[in-house]
């Protein structure tokens, strides 16, 4: 009987543990707001295109946010199979509804190279800072019939303000 209360009592800390562990483990971001809308355009050559978020109020802290976390989103660019290289650029921002306010804002990007075959080989992170608005740009070269993408989300600091993030690629064709 001692021997089986004993286990029930150190299953009982182990669980009580566990549990805790997992109510303060923090969940991962979800990155792409699901009412963001992506807008392309395209000249034969050259290719434009990016995703913008609806403006929104955001979560105080989530994520460890040192302010109010808005969701971004990601768009995705390809390099034709005929081209022997493009040069991809992204600019992604953060700006708030109120522009002149002066309010701290915060941006991370990310831009990403895949494969013919989709696999991920290459990646970099940019950030930027500012007040009420910042841009981080990266570039990229990448082979013909590879792709690459950028997603990007930002923090702003006012309770009563709403903001916007905007994820952007540039893809140039050499041939």
């Amino acid at each position: 009987m001692k021997n089986t209360q004993k286990s029930l009592r150190v299953l009982s800390v182990l669980t009580c543990l566990a549990l805790a562990a997992l109510g303060t483990a923090a969940p991962s971001a979800m990155a792409d707001n699901p009412a963001a809308t992506e807008h392309q355009s395209w000249d034969g050559w050259n290719t434009h295109k990016f995703c913008v978020t609806p403006y929104a109020f955001g979560s105080y802290g989530q994520y460890g946010a040192w302010g109010y976390y808005t969701d971004g989103c990601t768009t995705r660019v390809w390099c034709p199979n005929s081209a022997r290289a493009c040069a991809v650029s992204s600019q992604s921002y953060i700006n708030l509804e109120r522009a002149g306010s002066g309010t701290p804002v915060t941006l991370n990007s990310r831009i990403r190279a895949f494969s013919r075959s989709g696999i991920l080989y290459w990646y970099r992170d940019v950030s930027c800072s500012g007040a009420s608005i910042c841009v981080a740009r990266d570039s990229v070269y990448i082979r013909g019939g590879e792709s690459a993408s950028v997603q990007c989300n930002g923090v702003h600091g006012s309770y009563n303000l709403r903001g916007r993030v905007v994820c952007a690629l540039d893809l140039r064709s050499e041939f």
